[in-house]
């Protein structure tokens, strides 16, 4: 056995540039496939239980999808404040679901005088103070927008003052006074009419107190039930302008963002919504897509497809490329075959048996096939660790037996047609 494995190393070196080009192919081959299977096994364990965790009507965050090349991209288009309006008139006017204006960020409060537990993120960034000289100081604390419709559907009561109206939601310049709602803690500190000046990603101006929110008040948002009570609540205002100035159009951005991320209430399930949103997207030119939580069938940044898309594309790629690694493989054993019959001529009359040859193609081909499975798993695992997906061993297991199938055929083509050679011929020639 060891002379017949020495003589399959022997074949496997002989014109080892064709063996590792065949071996580069399988690897890339087999790359693929593996990686069907860890993406296959990644989307269903993430998206299996969550038909499971909801009750009508679905409270679904939207987020967008700009990050990194894709934000860059996106907001270098000349048309994309006129793409994000339009996308967010589409969600306040869709008949599919309810959409609810509201988005959580916090704002710096000067000289805030209430407890650690109105700071953004207590107690893990303690007190978030930003000083700006020796007496004044910037606190970042806890804080809502919203848009008019989040105080009626919420059901949300007021211990005193007033909710916003519609002109609080006109255009907010620096400077304004700007009128917001605090949640009932802040009744120990301030009382409604009080002005507070602050600083926020959109603008600077002074805040004034026009109401307060009973005690507990909460909403649903992005998975929780979110009580209010430290909280100040920002009216998610308008603005429609077209500005050329710099500064203007990035906070006219981050609004729309914003406002474009807000929460969908409907009886129906997030890939049905996913779907609705991929299609205005499509429609708008916003790719990829916005996200809906929960839903499995976002566009793929990748080729802006949806996920329910890519798992079918990858499934048949995979598919295809099962049936080329077949091919390469036989057509190169074929070849290899060719280049050897007066080799294996020699080997015949050396005491060598027909069978012998046949296991010499075997182990010629098992080590293709072991080095390119070898490299195949590592290649994808550093690709699915890059791509932020999860490496699953078990998707070996169906692709060594495919791997196995794949050799067995390529072989025995191999063999059949080694056999229509008449291997005397080679023995005769000087």
């Amino acid at each position: 056995m060891n002379k017949i494995f020495n003589e399959a190393i022997y074949i496997f070196y002989k014109k080892i540039f064709l063996s590792q080009l065949v071996v580069l192919q399988l690897i890339l081959s087999f790359s693929i496939c593996i990686f069907s299977f860890c993406f296959f096994e990644d989307t269903n364990y993430k998206t299996k239980d969550f038909s499971k965790k909801y009750i009508e009507p679905n409270f679904l965050s939207l987020n967008d999808s700009f990050v990194g090349d894709y934000e860059e991209n996106f907001f270098n288009q000349d048309d994309f404040m006129l793409k994000l309006r339009k996308f967010y008139f589409e969600l306040l006017n869709s008949n599919k679901f309810k959409y609810i204006e509201i988005y959580s960020h916090p704002i710096n409060i000067l000289n805030f005088e209430g407890s650690n537990n109105f700071y953004y993120n207590y107690p893990v960034l303690d007190k978030n103070i930003t000083p700006i000289d020796e007496v004044n100081s910037y606190h970042l604390v806890n804080a809502i927008w919203s848009g008019l419709n989040t105080y009626d559907y919420y059901d949300l009561k007021l211990h005193s003052g007033r909710w916003f109206e519609k002109n609080d939601m006109d255009k907010i310049n620096n400077n304004d006074i700007i009128p917001v709602v605090a949640g009932y803690k802040y009744t120990e500190k301030y009382n409604v009419g009080d002005v507070i000046e602050s600083s926020t990603h959109l603008f600077d101006g002074k805040l004034k107190i026009v109401g307060f929110l009973q005690e507990n008040s909460s909403i649903h948002y992005n998975r929780e039930i979110q009580i209010l009570d430290n909280y100040i609540i920002l009216p998610m205002y308008n603005d429609y302008s077209i500005s050329t100035d710099l500064m203007e159009n990035v906070q006219l951005k981050m609004l729309y963002l914003m406002k474009t991320s807000g929460t969908i209430i409907t009886d129906k399930t997030p890939n049905y919504i996913q779907s609705y949103i991929n299609k205005i997207c499509d429609e708008i030119k916003i790719n990829p897509a916005y996200i809906v939580q929960d839903s499995e069938n976002f566009q793929s940044k990748l080729i802006y497809l949806d996920i329910e898309s890519c798992r079918n594309l990858l499934y048949l790629l995979s598919w295809i490329v099962c049936l080329f690694i077949c091919i390469i493989l036989t057509l190169f054993q074929i070849i290899k075959i060719k280049q050897n019959l007066r080799y294996f001529s020699i080997l015949l009359i050396s005491n060598y048996t027909f069978s012998n040859i046949i296991q010499i193609i075997f182990i010629q081909s098992t080590i293709y096939q072991i080095q390119s499975l070898f490299f195949a798993s590592l290649v994808t695992l550093i690709f699915c660790k890059l791509s932020n997906i999860t490496f699953y061993w078990t998707s070996l297991l169906y692709v060594i037996p495919i791997s196995l199938v794949i050799m067995i055929v390529s072989v025995s083509f191999s063999i059949l047609k080694l056999k229509t050679y008449d291997l005397s011929i080679f023995l005769r020639k000087r």
